[in-house]
């Protein structure tokens, strides 16, 4: 009788220890590191050939930042003139009713 015990707890000790080992490899598994976002989008825009500039929001291939697309078909481009470079502007996306006249305004603003 006391081998008969002594079996069955052996074989009940191998059993838990079994579902346990199952459990426990189950949420490793979960727990494994995804990429973020940004480190994909790091990954792409360096596979990407560009000899020029590479706009940021786009990924597209241009030959100056100001030419670079808004990231949003809804978005409208405002291009405010450089006053150091004649070449040189920076561009702002908006969206709304004003659309590029609040831009210019503010950018024109004599700050004290």
């Amino acid at each position: 009788m006391l081998s008969s015990l002594s079996f069955t707890l052996i074989f009940m000790v191998g059993l838990i220890s079994a579902q346990f080992n199952f459990f426990d490899g189950m949420f490793r598994q979960q727990e494994q590191h995804q990429p973020s976002g940004a480190s994909q989008w790091a990954a792409h825009s360096e596979s990407i050939s560009c000899n020029r500039y590479l706009c940021p929001g786009t990924l597209e291939c241009v030959k100056a930042p100001r030419e670079c697309p808004c990231p949003n078909v809804e978005d409208i481009k405002c291009i405010i003139p450089d006053v150091d470079s004649r070449d040189g502007a920076t561009v702002v996306c908006v969206r709304g009713q004003n659309e590029c006249a609040d831009v210019e305004r503010l950018s024109k603003k004599q700050w004290m």
